[in-house]
């Protein structure tokens, strides 16, 4: 039986110790059977990944879960380029590398938008390659979060005596706020 690079081989062996159709002796009956998984792309994690606005970065990988006999070829993109960018913009998993982890390395864009956090996501687009079993496949997207950094909103009225500082709902924001008065000396 030959085994292709890769493939996981279980065999079971069965030895009768003694008056069986065996003898006694240290032969054995071997039944060996060899799976290999099929055509499948494995993207780690897909959720709970944060950017900030602040160029803060997250990453994830992506591998193929058996060797092609074709290249195969993911593209990918953000569904909001305002709120994070991509290392790189499509992956290629060769018959050499298809085992080896690929790194995507995803930067929160500061959007100047006192907008709070934001949930976008790195689609994966449908596979493509002359394989017919990873052609068309489409892995999972990963789904992320761009924390607002964009300090708080200072407004007046205009002259009167006091001011209203408006921050983000679940944001974070230190400010200092000098007040001068023009018409003091």
């Amino acid at each position: 039986m030959s085994v292709a690079n890769g493939a996981v081989v279980s065999a079971t062996a069965t030895a009768d110790l003694g008056g069986g159709s065996y003898g006694g002796t240290s032969e054995f009956a071997a039944n060996r059977s060899a799976t290999t998984a099929g055509p499948g792309v494995t993207v780690t994690p897909t959720a709970g990944l944060a950017t900030s606005e602040l160029g803060a970065t997250a990453s994830f990988s992506v591998v193929l879960d058996s060797a092609p006999v074709a290249d195969v070829v993911i593209a990918l993109s953000v569904s909001d380029a305002t709120e994070g960018s991509l290392s790189v913009v499509s992956l290629t998993f060769t018959a050499a590398n298809w085992n080896q982890a690929q790194t995507v390395t995803v930067t929160g864009v500061a959007d100047g938008i006192v907008d709070g956090n934001i949930a976008y996501t790195v689609i994966t687009a449908q596979a493509s390659s002359a394989d017919a079993g990873y052609n068309g496949l489409d892995p999972a997207d990963v789904s992320l979060t761009n924390f607002d950094a964009n300090p708080p909103v200072i407004t007046s009225n205009g002259g009167g005596s006091s001011a209203t500082i408006n921050v983000a709902e679940n944001t974070t924001a230190v400010t200092t706020v000098t007040a001068t008065d023009a018409d003091l000396p």
